[in-house]
């Protein structure tokens, strides 16, 4: 017993001798002895913490933002504490010498005011923490994108101008935003800088002509698509992407008119040019892993995107331009990967009231209490298409087991184009360009229940008023 004291008097002076922002390893920690106690929590940015050495901590605005490190000070954490951040475990990524947790604020934290937990054996402390979670607009035609900040409102927040911009995407962990421009230049945006999203890092890919740009949703993985390759951006540190070197697409798999990463980043799904055939591809070794037919007679492919547990892919397929006549009725198709070279597809929504569809978005739904049995909602994404009949355009809510459902429409003669779910699943976005060419982003319960209809005006002019060239997301 005299031994083990010693030790342990040792250690608490070699912990109590570290410098408050040296990190250091867990053991040099002292064990906790009584209920914890915050003194404060400071946010860091969306940057790395380093494994070792000094924490250097930047100007805080005392606001945390989805993705970004949180510097929890104060006493008696122990070794081993719990970490909770509105109610949404946070992993512990280091310690600092007086004893600090720091952490990073989880995908899926609620936002607006919140509560900081830690819990240890002997008790559990509580600081109160205000989270943000930023919404992202790229405006038809490029060159700017509009932030705005997302709680049970849509309040316009910033702008940032990138020119040439093409494509939006973020990074699973909602810390970085990418955009890719025509000519191969990725454009990496710090999401939780102080004062808001702030231009970062580039990478320069090259001159090829881009055919597409997809992110893993719950993956660091991010892939360029042109004609006869495919970039693969290692995204383990999210403002820093690493390029790696090109993989040549199969020859059937050449030109692909869409693309679209599986969750977990290890399928690549195409869809071919001439034949409309869906083509699941192997990320490791770009190889051919499944292929579909899509029961397309005529029209085209609108979009398409895996559900959230990656178990199925929707496509959205029909007449595409609006101003033709109809050749095909607006359809959405459940398409099943099943492994072993097996896919098919398991189900076919035809949707009479939607012409020239235009975007696809993925249904969420929160995650479940360890333990809980509940029975889950059928899986559901939502459509963004001209009306038929009408010059408007409106959302569709599409489940396999219900008819489609109208629960959000554009006003007057303006159209929606890119869509997308708060993480907890209660609102759907939608981005508008009105007649004037003026972008509104509309909001509405993603459920289809009556609710409060929301428009807020977030962008004055477009370059153009096709709502389908606008992208929309938000922070997990």
């Amino acid at each position: 017993m005299r031994g083990r004291g010693l030790t342990l008097g040792v250690v608490g002076i070699v912990a109590c001798a570290a410098p408050a922002t040296q990190i250091i390893d867990t053991r040099e920690l002292t064990e906790a002895g009584r209920a914890p106690a915050i003194v404060d929590v400071v946010d860091l940015g969306g940057g790395d913490v380093p494994a070792t050495g000094d924490l250097r901590p930047r100007a805080s605005d005392r606001v945390a933002v989805i993705g970004e490190a949180l510097w929890i000070r104060g006493r008696s954490f122990g070794r081993q504490p719990t970490v909770q951040i509105g109610g949404r475990p946070a992993t512990v990524i280091a310690r600092t010498g007086d004893g600090g947790i720091l952490v990073r604020v989880p995908p899926g934290t609620p936002s607006g005011p919140q509560v900081v937990d830690v819990t240890q054996e002997y008790g559990r402390a509580e600081r109160a923490l205000t989270i943000k979670r930023y919404g992202a607009l790229l405006s038809p035609g490029g060159n700017r994108i509009a932030w705005v900040e997302i709680d049970d409102s849509v309040a316009p927040a910033s702008e940032t101008e990138v020119p040439d911009a093409r494509f939006l995407r973020l990074s699973a962990d909602g810390r970085a935003a990418y955009v890719l421009s025509g000519s191969g230049r990725v454009t990496v945006i710090e999401l939780p800088a102080p004062g808001g999203p702030a231009l970062g890092q580039r990478l320069e890919l090259g001159p090829d002509p881009i055919v597409g740009f997809t992110v893993a949703p719950a993956a660091h993985l991010g892939a360029v698509v042109r004609a006869a390759d495919v970039v693969l951006l290692d995204l383990s540190s999210p403002l820093r992407p690493v390029r790696r070197a090109p993989l040549a697409l199969p020859a059937e798999a050449r030109s692909p008119l869409r693309a679209e990463l599986s969750p977990d980043g290890r399928l690549l799904a195409v869809v071919t040019p001439r034949d409309r055939r869906l083509i699941f591809l192997d990320c490791d070794q770009m190889a051919v892993a499944a292929t579909v037919a899509l029961p397309i007679e005529a029209g085209g492919v609108a979009d398409m995107v895996f559900s959230q547990d990656g178990s199925r892919l929707w496509v959205a397929t029909g007449q595409i331009a609006p101003d033709r006549p109809l050749a095909q009725p607006t359809r959405v198709h459940i398409v099943q990967f099943q492994g072993a070279g097996r896919a098919r597809v398991a189900q076919t929504v035809e949707i009479p009231a939607a012409g020239a569809p235009g975007r696809l978005a993925t249904g969420r739904v929160p995650p479940l209490a360890s333990g809980a049995a509940i029975r889950l909602p059928s899986p559901t994404v939502y459509l963004s298409a001209a009306v038929q009949g009408a010059d408007r355009s409106a959302v569709f809510r599409v489940r396999s087991d219900d008819p489609a459902l109208e629960i959000l429409g554009a006003q007057g003669r303006g159209r929606l184009g890119a869509i997308d779910t708060t993480p907890d699943g209660r609102w759907l976005l939608a981005a508008a360009v009105g007649a004037d060419g003026a972008i509104r982003i509309l909001s509405a319960p993603a459920d289809g229940r009556p609710g409060s209809f929301k428009s807020v005006p977030v962008l004055r002019a477009a370059a153009t008023k096709d709502a389908s060239a606008a992208d929309l997301r938000v922070q997990p």
